[in-house]
Formats: C-alpha cells, sequence, structure tokens
C-alpha cells in the first residue's frame, strides 16, 4: 500500500460518516490489546498504520480508527497514527477518546504539539462549540503566538461559524420574507461578506428595497444586523488565514477562501497570489480550482 504525506498544517474538518460510533470496550478492547501486543512483537504495525491511512483518506472512520489503534498501540512513537486516530476517533463522536489522544500527542510529541491542539480545538467547531473551540485555540496561541497551524486552526474556527451564521440567516429569512424571495437572498447575501462596511450598507438598502417593492419584507434593520455577525466571523478568519500565509503555506482550505474573497472584492493581484498557491499546493484539484484561478485573471 502507498504511504500518504504528512497532512498540511490543518486538517480541515470533513462530515462524519453515520453508524456506530463505540471504541471498543469489554472483551473487544482486550482484543485489541493483544493484537497490538502482538503486532508489536513482530514488527507488523507498520501494515495496520498503512491500512488505517488508507481508509482514513477514504473517510471510513470506522475503518481506519480499528487498524489505527492497533498501530498507534502497538507502538506509541507513531505519532502521526496516533494523531490520526484522534481525527478518526472525533469523527466518530467519540469526544473523550479523541481528546485523550489529542492530548496525549501534545504531551508526548512536541513537533505534533501545535497540530494537534489546534485539531483539538477543531473539534468542538464541528459540533457548534464556537465559544469553547476559540477558547482551546486561544489558550494554545498564549504560548505559541506566532504557530501557523494554530493561527490557522482559528481562522477556520471562524469560517465554520461564518457559515453556521449564514445558516441562522437563512432560517430567519425563510420565517420572514415570501419564499420565492427567500430562495433568491440567501445566495446573493453570501457575496456580501467581501463587501466594506459603506458598500455592504449601500447594496443592503437596495436589497431591502426591492423585497419591500415586491411586498416580501419590511423590515429592512433587521436584515442588515442579522448578517453582521457573518461579515463579523468573516474578518475574524481573514485575518487569521492571512497571518497563517504569511508564516508559511497554509492549507489549500485557507488559500482558496482568501483566493475567492479576494476575487470577490475586485483584487486581482490577491486573488491570483492565493489561487494560485491553491494549484501549486493540490494540483490534482485542477477542474474547480481552476476555474476559480481564470475567475481572477
Amino acid at each position: 500500500m502507498s504511504r500518504h504525506r504528512v497532512r498540511p498544517a490543518v486538517d480541515f474538518p470533513r462530515a462524519a460518516r453515520r453508524g456506530a460510533s463505540r471504541r471498543p470496550t469489554g472483551g473487544a478492547r482486550l482484543v485489541v490489546a493483544a493484537t497490538a501486543w502482538l503486532f508489536a512483537a513482530t514488527g507488523c504495525g507498520g501494515d495496520y498504520e498503512a491500512e488505517g491511512r488508507e481508509l482514513y483518506e477514504a473517510a471510513d472512520w470506522r475503518g481506519a480508527a480499528d487498524n489505527l489503534e492497533i498501530a498507534y498501540d502497538s507502538d506509541p512513537s507513531r505519532a502521526e497514527a496516533g494523531y490520526l486516530l484522534a481525527i478518526a476517533r472525533s469523527r466518530l463522536r467519540e469526544r473523550e477518546r479523541a481528546r485523550e489522544l489529542f492530548e496525549e500527542i501534545a504531551a508526548k510529541h512536541p513537533e505534533w504539539r501545535e497540530r494537534a491542539l489546534a485539531r483539538f480545538a477543531l473539534s468542538f467547531a464541528e459540533q457548534d462549540r464556537f465559544d469553547e473551540a476559540l477558547a482551546a485555540v486561544d489558550q494554545a496561541l498564549a504560548r505559541a503566538p506566532r504557530s501557523a497551524p494554530l493561527l490557522e486552526a482559528r481562522g477556520a474556527i471562524h469560517l465554520m461559524r461564518a457559515r453556521h451564521e449564514l445558516a441562522r440567516f437563512q432560517k430567519r429569512m425563510e420565517l420572514k420574507v415570501r419564499l420565492a424571495a427567500s430562495k433568491w437572498v440567501p445566495e446573493q447575501m453570501w457575496e456580501y461578506r467581501a463587501l466594506d462596511d459603506a458598500e455592504f450598507r449601500k447594496r443592503g438598502e437596495q436589497l431591502v428595497l426591492r423585497l419591500e417593492r415586491e411586498e416580501a419584507f419590511s423590515d429592512g434593520d433587521a436584515l442588515l444586523e442579522w448578517f453582521a455577525p457573518v461579515r463579523e466571523a468573516v474578518a475574524a478568519m481573514e485575518r487569521d488565514f492571512k497571518a497563517a500565509s504569511d508564516l508559511s503555506a497554509a492549507s489549500t482550505t485557507a488559500e482558496l477562501e482568501l483566493g475567492t474573497l479576494a476575487r470577490d472584492r475586485g483584487d486581482v493581484e490577491a486573488a491570483r497570489k492565493y489561487l494560485g498557491r491553491v494549484l501549486e499546493l493540490k494540483p490534482e484539484d485542477l477542474g474547480d480550482l481552476e476555474a476559480k484561478a481564470s475567475a481572477a485573471a
């Protein structure tokens, strides 16, 4: 099986698969421990790590966790196996086991400390517990204020919060605006994240007038206020992603968000800079990313 390269500074959350999510307990746990001991003695734990990585890349969190658990238990020096195991457990909603693993990796493997703490903070954001996520990453940043993985993680938390707030905005609009208009408004409003305050107010007022003419909406101030949390989260995301990008090459997610934000603002030079980095970091994604890069040209 092929080995996979070390992942970017922050492994951004993806949707977890549904299904059983309990860590092996009782007799099953004894089997895992015995298997780990056997492979530690025979030196075959690497096979389970390789299999676990393959399943991790395929988003098979249960299969990945089962294999990586054996690999890591057989040899706790396998820091990346433990790190990927912690993420897999988190995506299976085994929060306590994931927390134990992230803390263990951070304590025993200094070279993985910041990455593990960053991913631990992101595990809270996956549950929409954004205040706890920010508290966790801020605590880590207090000790390492120029950490690219931690800054990128905080930017990712703000991005997740922005999308969460957009969903709340959509629900409010569905209650207040006639259905025909509500389908149109949220799509257009996401573009408003890139506007400065003056342009946002101008475009927002124009939108309100349009909705009022159609007798679809009558509370313009409320509409603008409801969208404010989205813009605040996007501003915080941009600040942290830029700081991480300036320190080192960030993940494609961070660079792509910065590039599309710059594109939507009409900042062609910045859009080319960030989207160009995306194409360098992940050339296999040329389809969608080339379209975005071309839009900035």
